[in-house]
């Protein structure tokens, strides 16, 4: 993924964080605006008004050493948790009292973190994105009434981004009778997976595989699971895409890009 394309896939990483218990609620609500990318940390007129929240700023660049095609990007998210119960804002450091652990109410900035650091480390580099901490810092919680404070955790990581736009492509499409299937894991978790399309043209080598959508002749199978049903075409070669949608998601009306389709792994020729 290019630094665009990471920072909306952090962002999506962070918006399903839930908590592991009681009702399992998401970590950051379900309001629009909870998680967010901002240029710079946010302002005053950028603060939420309900906690926890969180921000995605985008940190400084650099070229690669050993691949110059790469880029070593660093990313900053910002949470911050609001308690209350106590004077001196222990509560929003570690949590207080709270009818429900499986929900944000009264958490501590610390829970918080945790969370967060655990969905970045979902990002194991199998969808194009993985992450590895660089720095954390707690700030001191600042009063907003009697008992009630707000505290912030600075957590920066590095990612090793592409330079252009990176489309993933299915992997391991094989054949057994009418069944068809392959691996997409590490394409349907990503932000702006739109579906899969399952095609053919004619061809009986490796030379002949699709190398685009737009190369296949007749479409079979076009969906978000990665497995179909089907009767074989001799003499046809066979290949799977990935389709992307940066705006819309899943379900999207458009393609905006698409995974190409000569990879090892992504045809199967049928003789």
């Amino acid at each position: 993924m290019n630094p665009w394309q990471m920072a909306q896939q952090i962002k999506k990483e962070l918006q399903a964080v839930a908590w592991p218990g009681g009702a399992a609620e998401v970590v950051f609500g379900l309001q629009a605006g909870q998680v967010r990318v901002v240029a710079g940390a946010p302002t005053e007129d950028q603060m939420p008004t309900t906690y926890p929240a969180a921000w995605i700023v985008m940190g400084d660049g650099s070229p690669d050493e050993d691949h110059p095609e790469l880029i070593d990007q660093n990313f900053r998210i910002i949470t911050g948790a609001q308690s209350y119960g106590d004077k001196d804002g222990e509560h929003s450091i570690i949590g207080g009292p709270s009818p429900n652990l499986g929900a944000s109410d009264n958490r501590g900035i610390l829970e918080i973190a945790e969370r967060v650091r655990n969905a970045i480390g979902d990002l194991t580099g199998a969808d194009g994105a993985k992450m590895q901490l660089v720095a954390t810092a707690l700030d001191t919680p600042f009063a907003v009434g009697p008992l009630s404070h707000i505290t912030f955790d600075d957590l920066t990581v590095a990612a090793l981004c592409t330079t252009d736009l990176n489309y993933d492509e299915p992997q391991q499409l094989v054949r057994a009778g009418t069944a068809w299937s392959w691996q997409g894991t590490h394409i349907s978790d990503r932000f702006d997976f739109r579906r899969y399309t399952l095609g053919y043209k004619a061809g009986t080598t490796v030379d002949d595989a699709a190398a685009t959508l737009a190369d296949i002749t007749t479409t079979v199978y076009q969906n978000t699971t990665a497995a179909t049903t089907h009767t074989a075409v001799s003499g046809q070669v066979y290949s799977v895409f990935a389709e992307y949608n940066a705006r819309s998601g899943t379900g999207g009306s458009t393609t905006d890009g698409s995974s190409a389709g000569n990879r090892v792994g992504a045809f199967v020729i049928e003789a």
